[in-house]
């Protein structure tokens, strides 16, 4: 229901495009106009591009991780299709939509084939020297998601997130970021422990970032990020701040980035 609203209101606002639409003049805008352009489907206002994504593939040795008798194994994936939709409107606005379906495969485990999901709506305004976000997402799925749930198991995902990007100067800019999620797990009768009870949870994000380029296609950064973790069960004593310190990228020109930071992590109970 929630993808559907969010694609209701993207058809709506298609009333409102063009086909025209400003990059501005910084990367980041840049980097946007090429996505749009390399689309490589045309639905009237809309461009599309489609991918396949295996996201997982393997072979498990313990499925359960312990809590059968006997552990069980199997072959398993995750793939499905992605789409990403863009749709420019008047001039220096663009809205994104990312969507992507996944199938769990087991083998032989046949409770835990299942269907995962993702999704992510943004907003862009996009001016000469300046990129504002605003966005929210959504996510449900099952997986191992951490060492607390060492079996698979549902969790749900909802996310709001914004941010302002500015370069004042052909190589130097800066982002600063906001990012709100609150994850709800699910149960699962082969565990006596209580995911939703343990682990429900808003965790609240803070972060900037300094780039510098170096060529056009590496760009230095660094990165502070500060975070708080406010459990929903109030006997749960695990509510706490991160601070991610400094990271930096001295690489770009793989298509990736390579990250070297420290992070510190505060429970406040003691």
């Amino acid at each position: 229901m929630f993808v559907l609203i969010t694609l209701a209101a993207a058809y709506i606002l298609s009333a409102f495009a063009q086909k025209g639409y400003s990059s501005g003049g910084t990367w980041l805008g840049r980097n946007l106009e090429l996505q749009i352009k390399n689309a490589g489907l045309n639905l009237g206002p809309f461009r599309v591009r489609t991918n396949f994504t295996l996201s997982n593939a393997g072979y498990d040795s313990n499925v359960y991780y312990g809590a059968t008798d006997e552990p069980i194994k199997d072959l398993t994936f995750t793939a499905g299709p992605a789409f990403d939709i863009y749709l420019p409107l008047k001039k220096k606005i663009i809205f994104h939509i990312y969507e992507s379906p996944q199938y769990v495969y087991f083998k032989e485990t046949e409770r835990e084939r299942t269907w995962n999901n993702y999704f992510q709506g943004q907003l862009y305004f996009v001016f000469n020297r300046l990129v504002a976000s605003a966005g929210v997402g959504r996510s449900e799925a099952k997986q191992r998601w951490n060492t607390e749930t060492d079996i698979p198991i549902f969790r749900k995902e909802d996310s709001i997130q914004g941010s302002v990007f500015w370069q004042p100067a052909s190589m130097t800019s800066f982002n600063f970021s906001y990012r709100m999620a609150r994850y709800d797990y699910g149960e699962s009768g082969l565990a006596a422990f209580k995911y939703a009870e343990k682990l429900n949870r808003d965790e609240t994000y803070f972060s900037f970032t300094a780039y510098r380029e170096i060529s056009a296609r590496t760009r230095f950064f660094l990165d502070a990020e500060y975070g708080l973790f406010d459990f929903a069960n109030p006997a749960t004593k695990k509510n706490s701040k991160s601070y991610g310190g400094l990271e930096f990228s001295p690489l770009g020109k793989i298509g990736g980035m390579v990250k070297v930071g420290y992070r510190q992590f505060d429970s406040l109970n003691p």
